[in-house]
């Protein structure tokens, strides 16, 4: 057997000592590129985790900014003496009474793009809402001194720039000095275009939402006391404050009326926005669908409490719409089916009605058929805002009727789904 010489134990002690200075080298590049891999899973998770708290305080930030147009929206529904109500001082619009009985807004009495109210949560979040006038950029009224504005008032010269914009419209209703509802003046709005702007903020993050929001797409003005497209026929003891629209027929007005003004018919059915009346079911609180007297009076009976409005308090209004078909039966709204013989709200009758009792109604009525007012041996019937009628309004024992436009406005902000509308929503 051949035996190994020191020569060549020799190359095989280099080769194995070459080969663990490979191993070394490559287990040291090994552990570089584990550690440059680490590092760089660690620099991901920290990023990724910072994406995702981004992502996650931008959303909530949002969803803090919506919240704030809802509690915005919902607190111009309130009545404008509520400590939370958001909108016009009520001084303001006392003082637009006076001088324009229309209830029309205009820059004279609210400085155009101002913010009227910049408030936080009412329930501490973190959201600051300003609410203000959409206003118009362009000329659009006729500014000359003297001449009627786009508004309707005989005045001076406007900042036409800074007009605000109206938004719903005087459907039909006619005025005095215009013969027939065919005129632009007769459409112009009634209600102004309100700019909401919420900023949410969680952590140093911050979204802002805006949104333009329709006062009322419901055109709630009256014009009077009662207004009806036949004839007033008052006995009892009657009295009517704020003055009767009736066809041109019906003559000297009854005792206790305190002034009627003639009138062209109106298209009734279109009268309270622009669509057929039917169109307000689906906006209802309440709807009562009977074909019968009976099954309307207990249908009628039955309404919860909670529905027929917050007289108290003024904080809620309610839309009740009760439809009879337009058959010839009258159902009965009596002073016992409302709580504490009181009401508030719009009440839509496609029919006939008769009201009876002691009771109060705040806000508007409006029928489509014929309207009877039995009032009782005690306080009678008391309707604060105004009455609509397509036919014959009746008034029996003690009635009195006042026209109250501020009274109808604020119901007109609270009633109903349609007491809001969304003219357009951004992010920005």
């Amino acid at each position: 057997m051949k035996t190994l010489g020191k020569g060549l134990i020799k190359e095989i002690a280099g080769d194995v000592a070459s080969d663990k200075g490979f191993i070394l080298i490559l287990a040291l590049v090994s552990m570089l590129a584990m550690t440059i891999i680490g590092i760089s899973l660690v620099m991901n998770m920290s990023t990724d985790m910072q994406l995702a708290r981004n992502e996650r305080d931008g959303k909530q930030a949002f969803q803090l900014a919506e919240a704030g147009v809802n509690e915005a929206i919902a607190r111009l529904r309130l009545p404008v003496a509520h400590a939370r109500y958001d909108g016009e001082p009520e001084a303001a619009t006392i003082a637009a009474a006076a001088t324009n009985p229309k209830g029309y807004r205009t820059t004279a009495l609210w400085p155009a793009g101002s913010a009227f109210n910049s408030a936080t949560s009412a329930d501490g979040l973190d959201y600051a809402v300003t609410v203000n006038y959409l206003t118009e950029q362009d000329p659009f009224c006729d500014d000359n001194a003297g001449n009627t504005n786009v508004n309707g008032i005989p005045a001076g010269a406007l900042n036409c720039n800074n007009e605000v914009v109206m938004f719903g419209q005087d459907f039909n209703i006619c005025f005095n000095d215009i013969a027939a509802c065919t005129k632009p003046s007769a459409r112009r709005g009634v209600y102004p275009v309100y700019r909401i702007t919420s900023t949410g903020t969680v952590n140093t993050t911050d979204r802002t939402v805006e949104v333009l929001v329709g006062a009322s797409n419901l055109n709630m003005d009256t014009n009077g006391a009662i207004n009806t497209n036949t004839c007033v026929n008052a006995g009892g003891s009657t009295t009517i404050v704020g003055g009767v629209q009736e066809a041109g027929a019906c003559g000297a007005c009854d005792a206790g009326i305190d002034v009627c003004n003639a009138k062209a018919a109106d298209t009734m059915d279109t009268f309270l926005s622009g669509d057929p009346l039917s169109s307000l079911a689906s906006s209802a609180d309440w709807k009562i669908d009977c074909n019968a007297i009976n099954a309307c009076n207990a249908d009628i009976g039955a309404v919860p409490d909670s529905m027929w409005g917050d007289c108290a308090g003024d904080s809620a209004s309610s839309l009740l719409y009760i439809d009879t078909h337009m058959d010839t039966f009258s159902p009965t709204i009596s002073a016992t089916d409302l709580p504490g013989g009181c009401g508030r709200g719009i009440l839509i009758i496609n029919g006939n009605i008769t009201l009876s009792g002691n009771m109060t109604w705040e806000g508007l009525i409006y029928v489509m058929g014929t309207l009877t007012l039995n009032g009782g041996g005690g306080s009678g019937i008391n309707v604060t805002g105004g009455i609509m009628a397509n036919n014959t309004v009746t008034l029996n024992g003690n009635i009195r009727a006042t026209y109250d436009l501020k009274t109808l406005e604020d119901v007109g902000r609270q009633a109903g789904s349609a007491a809001k509308t969304y003219i357009s929503w951004r992010r920005l």
